[in-house]
C-alpha cells in the first residue's frame, strides 16, 4: 500500500481472512470485534505509525 510506505495489519487466510489481525468472534455472545489498523512509514523516517484505525462491534450471520 502507499508505494510500498504503508501495510494493512490482516489474516491472510482462514474463516477471518481480510480482517484484521487483532480480530475477535465471541461464540457465546455471537458477536465479533473487529480491529483494523493501517500503518504507515513518514518521509524521512524509520519506524512505522498508525495512519489509520477502524473498530466496529457486530453481530455474526
Amino acid at each position: 500500500m502507499g508505494n510500498g510506505k504503508a501495510v494493512a495489519l490482516e489474516y491472510a487466510t482462514g474463516k477471518m481472512q481480510s480482517l484484521g489481525i487483532l480480530s475477535s468472534e465471541d461464540i457465546e455472545e455471537n458477536t465479533q470485534n473487529i480491529n483494523y489498523f493501517i500503518l504507515h512509514k513518514p518521509k524521512d523516517s524509520e519506524k512505522f505509525e498508525v495512519f489509520r484505525y477502524n473498530s466496529s462491534y457486530t453481530a455474526m450471520e
